[in-house]
């Protein structure tokens, strides 16, 4: 049987159902990932494969994203935190390791804000942090946007087709990241209002053990960023995949995926 059939799972939320891919292992520890702007769960093909053996695995569509439409409905962004803890409520599991890529890894901070309890260690791909000040990371984000906004109102095509360049630098990540944006529509932006309910302010460090991980190629603000960010944060690590872009998952996944093992079993053997 299609192994996509018989991991797909949905949650219902507030008049809408979310979708993700569930891979249980009874006894394992969970892995959650969380995908970037405009694609869907099938950026972590390359991750669910590998971690399935020895972990559970759960990979979502955020609302507006793959299959996880919320047209007409008031789901957006905002609700991540508590869809997340809807969909560990609904397998028993207690705890999990979050994996974030990019705006995945602003939900995945805004989730272990909220329900610390219930986070075992967070690993952010090419984000930054929902608690410090990013002025310049923001200003980048902004003449980005633009650039979306232009795309997007001419054609969507060529808008898939520009973010699926910025994203990744690898012919292989660029096939996986455009077959996983083709969902995406000019309907699905309204899912992203909620965006802004993901930061809180605060200048201490996080209480969770954190990977980050960027691409060397990904923008200088954001790699600039990451060292200054890790030097705050007494519970991190610091890794740079060399040639790979934004979206480091997809560009090099298995030295990402030997990363991300290594750091969650020292963290395990911590606890």
């Amino acid at each position: 049987m299609n192994e996509f059939i018989v991991t797909a799972r949905h949650l219902p939320y507030r008049n809408s159902s979310i979708f993700y891919q569930f891979m249980p292992n009874p006894g394992k520890q969970t892995l959650l990932f969380l995908h970037p702007a405009f694609a869907d769960h099938r950026v972590f093909c390359g991750q669910t494969s590998y971690f399935k053996t020895g972990y559970q695995v759960i990979a979502l569509d955020m609302p507006g994203h793959g299959r996880s439409q919320v047209h007409g409905t008031k789901v957006t962004l905002k609700d991540m935190p508590h869809i997340v803890a809807g969909i560990l409520d609904k397998h028993n599991i207690a705890a999990c390791h979050v994996v974030g890529v990019s705006l995945g890894s602003l939900a995945a901070q805004s989730f272990a804000e909220r329900y610390n309890e219930r986070v075992h260690s967070v690993t952010i791909v090419g984000g930054y942090s929902i608690h410090r000040e990013n002025t310049e990371i923001w200003k980048e984000q902004k003449r980005e946007g633009l650039r979306w906004l232009f795309y997007f109102l001419f054609s969507m095509g060529r808008f898939r087709r520009y973010v699926t360049t910025f994203s990744c630098s690898s012919s292989y990540g660029r096939n996986v990241f455009a077959q996983s944006a083709k969902l995406f529509n000019r309907r699905s932006f309204a899912a992203m209002a909620g965006l802004g309910a993901f930061f809180t302010k605060k200048d201490t460090s996080v209480p969770y053990n954190m990977l980050l991980v960027y691409g060397e190629k990904d923008l200088k603000v954001l790699v600039d960023n990451a060292h200054n960010w890790q030097k705050t944060e007494a519970l991190s690590q610091l890794f740079l995949l060399p040639g790979a872009g934004h979206c480091a998952q997809l560009d090099a996944p298995e030295s990402f995926n030997h990363i991300l093992e290594r750091f969650i079993v020292s963290v395990s053997c911590r606890a």
